[in-house]
């Protein structure tokens, strides 16, 4: 027990492991792709954990709200690129939607041919 931290493993639980603190539960699980996810209990806050896992990969860990976690090496970075996302595709211009008018034009073209056959 390194840290105060205890490891549990749950029965039938090969890719998760529970890591507990003296203030609350972060369970790891193991993804497919090999990285990590983390998951904590509704009102549970882990901090000792949290400061353990930091201690023991001398690391900082962010939640996901913050640029970091991202991959953005700042605030402003993050705000360019999802303006950036956010803009109208150029291609999207070139093709105006079509009109209720034409739609509902095209829907009695069609039912017009099919009683004609």
């Amino acid at each position: 027990m390194k840290f105060g931290i205890r490891i549990e493993v749950p029965a039938n639980a090969n890719d998760r492991r529970c890591l507990v603190g003296r203030d609350g539960v972060l369970c790891v699980y193991r993804m497919h792709d090999g990285s990590c996810e983390f998951a904590r209990f509704a009102g549970s806050l882990p901090f000792s954990v949290l400061d353990a896992i930091e201690e023991e990969f001398k690391t900082e860990v962010v939640n996901h709200h913050d640029y970091r976690y991202w991959g953005f090496g700042s605030e402003q970075e993050m705000e360019a690129n999802y303006a950036e996302l956010s803009r109208p595709c150029a291609q999207t211009h070139g093709v105006p939607p079509p009109s209720k008018k034409s739609v509902l034009a095209a829907i009695r073209s069609k039912i017009q041919t099919k009683k004609h056959h």
